[in-house]
């Protein structure tokens, strides 16, 4: 019996172990490129607080704060869809691996 719990448990143990493996890379990856994104903007609006005073035309600055947002609305869409991202790969993953644990579960018992 104990033979068979080993061999259940080995079964499910690697696969889990690459699953997390991947997707800590995944989590890594974004969150790297959001730090990036990140930098951009806040040295974008480092640069508009220096360049920007009351002579600036207002067109000017309407336009560079609109690039502001805009940077900003890139940044929060890109959060959302990395965390997406990382919950259906976490999903697509891990369920054949519970799935083979439900499986080793009832088998053993």
């Amino acid at each position: 019996m104990l033979s068979l719990i080993t061999l259940a448990l080995s079964k499910i143990c690697r696969p889990t172990k690459t699953a997390q493996t991947e997707l800590q890379g995944m989590q890594d990856k974004f969150k790297k490129d959001l730090e990036d994104m990140q930098k951009e903007l806040q040295t974008k609006y480092e640069k508009f607080q220096q360049e920007v005073n009351e002579k600036t035309p207002e067109n000017i600055r309407s336009r560079r704060q609109q690039e502001l947002a805009e940077l900003g609305q890139k940044l929060d869409q890109a959060r959302a869809d990395d965390e997406k991202a990382l919950q259906e790969a976490s999903s697509q993953k891990m369920q054949p691996i519970i799935s083979k644990s439900d499986g080793c579960y009832q088998c053993c018992s």
